[in-house]
Parts: C-alpha cells; structure tokens; sequence
C-alpha cells in the first residue's frame, strides 16, 4: 500500500491548532486546498469537503479517532487524513 506523509512545524500551541482544525466556516481562510467544508468536525460526524483539486467533487469523509487536542482522523473508506499535534501543549 502507498503512503505519504507531511509534517509542519506550526508556533503555535495544539490547543490553538485543534481551535482552526474543528472549525469547518475558517478551513478556507487558512487551507488554499480547501474550497469548503460543511458539517460538524467532531467524532462520529460526517463533514463533505470540496477541494480545488476537483471543485465539482465533493469529499464525504467520516471523523473518527479524536482525541482533543492532539490527534483526529477524517476517513472515506479507502484514504484517510490523521492529524497529530507532536509538540507540548501551552
């Protein structure tokens, strides 16, 4: 199976970052690759994502795994997103 992995370094504490994270109205105002977002961002919810990749698909991805304010995971079924916060918190 193919993977890949990104890691940013962000000076901000991981309560700040899960605040943007769980917001779907911003993800645009600080993600260019996000077109939109609706729904809830929070386990057991199920959010559609537009992406500019293709702006006429709509991404229907399950949140599972949250653990605030460290660790989430957005899933289709075939690809999943997981996001951790790897530094301390403030």
């Amino acid at each position: 199976m193919t993977s890949y992995s990104v890691k940013r370094s962000i000076a901000a504490s991981p309560e700040v970052i899960w605040e943007l994270l769980t917001d779907a109205a911003v993800f645009p105002d600080w993600n260019p690759a996000v077109l939109g977002i609706e729904g809830s961002i929070a386990e057991g919810e199920r959010i559609r994502l537009t992406s500019i990749v293709n702006p006429d698909r709509e991404f229907k991805l399950n949140v599972s795994d949250v653990s605030p304010p460290r660790s989430m995971v957005w899933s289709d079924g075939c690809h999943s997103v997981c996001s951790k916060a790897l530094g301390r918190s403030r």
